[in-house]
């Protein structure tokens, strides 16, 4: 059972099904099963009759019925009555003489009362319904005012009987008409999800990309769907991503801050976007195949209260993406095998990467390890890549480059930063050893 509260958001809700439903075409392909219900049929005129019988706040209209605005008119004149009669009473000698200073007429309870020194309460007989805060005056309702409160009192049930009457039979109307509510609201529900993902979009430059056969994920001009929105398009940098065609595994590397791994998400929410009905921004020529799901492990999810190091945590992800079927999966690997001892970690982000390609499934991974660069070098079914980084300006360009590796331009980044120049200096000169002639191999 709806209050009136109630009922008056649903004529509200109602009137915008029906502003929706002009919007509509009487048929057409696209419309989703309930829409007619929207724009013809009862619910129109169920919303009319709602917004006829009441206020937006859900109180009953005062001549929401013929019956109703007979019984307010009642009401009112009874009601007048009755504040004629105390207005009456305080010119009378015996009852002025009782009243407190500048007696007026007021009400306590829905009736009229007349304001009593306390000390002359026992002057004016009657019913004693209060008394001021501070003592000093007491509300008496007068003997020769009570039958004309109740008369008044009365006509006032008369309308609340006639307002519950009402609010029952709008219920019940309401009732007859929950399959064409439950109706309507679902299809306005997908009109509205339909609206939004092409508002989205738009907004992005979404296009749908062909379908591949396999597991294929050939992603032309590539963009963070999250910077379109925060940026505009045309400011975000466009990639190219293809995996599937010979390579399952892209690593990629490059300077800290170069787009790395909003390169990773751009990818995961692409495929996350299609498989939710939405339009990636993509570029025409893009194809994405058979991806059965997405497994992330990005960012650092060290945590005191569970008693993760930001290693342990990562392992943990590995541990979680074992237990899938790697089959189609894209995998996304955001620095892996960091955050222990370098040897060791380059070790196990090459097996992981050896495992997920040996599985059939496709995988992206961060990285500044050497090793792990090293294996995508040499197997057949890995590529090396890495973001581009402007020398002269000292700063990324965000784009990336496939088939070689990049360096990790530590020392450019250290001192954007504000790293001391006499720091930067020893730095550079112990990279002068074998860990510095291969940092300055990727790099050439």
């Amino acid at each position: 059972e709806l209050s009136g509260e109630g009922l008056a958001r649903l004529g509200d809700y109602l009137a915008g099904l029906g502003r929706l439903g002009e919007t509509l075409p009487p048929e057409a392909p696209w419309l989703p099963p309930g829409a007619a219900a929207i724009a013809w049929g009862e619910l129109g005129r169920l919303g009319r009759r709602l917004a006829a019988a009441l206020e937006p706040d859900g109180r009953v209209r005062p001549d929401a019925t013929p019956e109703l605005a007979r019984l307010h008119r009642h009401w009112r004149q009874r009601r007048q009555a009755a504040r004629q009669h105390a207005e009456a009473l305080l010119q009378e000698p015996g009852v002025a003489a009782a009243l407190a200073e500048g007696g007026w007429v007021t009400v306590r309870g829905d009736r009229y009362v007349l304001p009593v020194r306390s000390g002359e309460v026992g002057r004016l007989p009657g019913i004693l319904h209060d008394r001021s805060k501070s003592g000093h005056t007491f509300f008496v309702e007068p003997e020769s005012l009570v039958a004309r409160n109740n008369e008044a009192a009365a006509a006032a049930l008369e309308v609340a009987a006639a307002e519950a009457r009402l609010l029952r039979e709008l219920n019940q109307a309401v009732r007859r008409h929950l399959a064409e509510l439950a109706a309507a609201r679902a299809a306005a529900t997908l009109l509205d999800r339909r609206r939004a993902a092409a508002a989205l979009a738009a907004a992005l430059g979404g296009r749908l990309p062909e379908a591949a056969p396999g597991a294929v994920l050939a992603l032309r001009r590539l963009r963070h769907p999250l910077l379109c929105l925060e940026l505009g398009r045309e400011r975000v940098v466009a990639n190219d991503l293809l995996l599937g065609d010979g390579v399952r595994a892209l690593v990629v590397s490059g300077p800290n801050h170069g787009g790395k791994t909003a390169l990773l998400q751009a990818a995961g929410l692409a495929v996350a976007l299609l498989r939710c009905g939405l339009l990636p921004p993509l570029g025409e020529g893009s194809r994405i195949g058979e991806v059965a799901g997405v497994f992330c492990s990005l960012g650092d999810h060290q945590a005191i209260h569970t008693g993760h190091s930001s290693f342990s945590a990562q392992v943990a992800r590995l541990a979680a993406l074992t237990e899938r079927p790697r089959a189609g999966w894209l995998v996304l690997l955001d620095e892996v095998g960091s955050h222990t001892e370098p040897q060791a970690g380059a070790a196990l982000a090459m097996a992981t990467l050896e495992w997920v390609v040996e599985g059939g499934g496709l995988a992206i991974a961060t990285t500044h390890l050497t090793p792990l660069k090293a294996l995508a070098e040499a197997a057949p079914a890995m590529a090396n890549g890495h973001v581009l980084f402007d020398a002269e300006a000292g700063r990324p360009t965000f784009r990336l480059a496939v088939g070689a590796p990049g360096g990790s331009e530590t020392l450019t980044t250290a001192r954007a930063f504000g790293l001391p120049e006499p720091l930067l200096a020893r730095t550079e000169a112990l990279l002068g050893g074998d860990a510095g002639r291969l940092e300055r191999l990727w790099e050439s």
